[in-house]
């Protein structure tokens, strides 16, 4: 059966309606308070998805004190106060973490003891992107995705910690830049289905190579050209150009012809 993104989870459409709910400040409060968030959830033991805007760092860790273990997924939504998620480590049946837009915490947490935990995604959160270290703790992680913002691509240090997430299916990397551009850690992903990424975050050898050292990855970016309307393609790889067709056909053939020509020679080297 074909892999896809576990974007139903995310987004709740796997659950009965009965079984989501999103939470923001009732009271007029810059941020959710603790009776927000019992006036919430007090009575809502058949919660399974929460999305919460606005937790500062006590009403996410009360949150997380007297209702994270009946949640299965946590969208922390707007919530850039929140400095410290280790609570989260607390929380063996949790299966998917996304967060947006947060500002202070630095780090990620101990994810060992997140036995449930398959699925993760931070997006617009600059100094959390480049505290990505904790990922490989998370026993049974499946799903990476990373989001710069709309307007600005975010940092990540290097490509060392998903190389150390043995079990990982599906990876995205949008909207980024890194520091080190060392690919060797992806190549050990044995197990990855997905893998995307902007055009231009490789350079077309290094496609090339992914694309031969990971047979069963597929990804919009993990081939030679991208399609743009009827006619225009983008070849894919650091500073490729943008063809029109037909008038530049022949040019896009070359492209995809050397593309294809240096997978068979990485998988003649493997």
């Amino acid at each position: 059966m074909e892999s896809t993104w576990n974007i139903t989870r995310y987004s709740g459409h796997c659950y009965k309606p009965e079984q989501t709910l999103a939470i923001s400040s009732t009271t007029g409060h810059d941020a959710l308070t603790p009776d927000d968030v019992d006036a919430a959830l007090q009575e809502r033991e058949d919660i399974s998805l929460l999305q919460a805007s606005g937790l500062n760092q006590a009403s996410f860790e009360y949150l997380i004190s007297r209702y994270g273990d009946r949640l299965k997924t946590i969208y922390f939504f707007s919530s850039p106060d929140i400095r410290d998620f280790s609570p989260l480590s607390a929380l063996p049946l949790l299966e998917n973490v996304l967060i947006y837009w947060n500002r202070k915490a630095e780090t990620l947490w101990d994810m060992s003891n997140n036995t449930g935990l398959r699925g993760i995604q931070i997006s617009a959160s600059k100094r959390l992107l480049l505290g990505l270290e904790a990922l490989p703790t998370a026993p049974h992680l499946e799903e990476i995705r990373l989001n710069g913002d709309i307007l600005t691509n975010h940092t990540i240090r290097d490509f060392s910690v998903f190389g150390r997430c043995g079990g990982l299916k599906r990876l995205s990397l949008l909207g980024l830049n890194v520091l080190d551009e060392t690919i060797e850690p992806l190549l050990r992903l044995s197990n990855l289905e997905i893998f995307d990424f902007e055009p231009s975050f490789f350079t077309l050898d290094q496609i090339a190579l992914l694309k031969a050292r990971l047979p069963a990855a597929t990804g919009m970016s993990l081939c030679a050209f991208q399609q743009d309307g009827e006619d225009k393609v983008r070849i894919n790889g650091k500073r490729m150009p943008t063809l029109k067709l037909p008038q530049q056909q022949k040019r896009r053939d070359e492209y995809v012809e050397r593309f294809e020509e240096l997978v068979g020679e990485y998988r003649r080297q493997a």
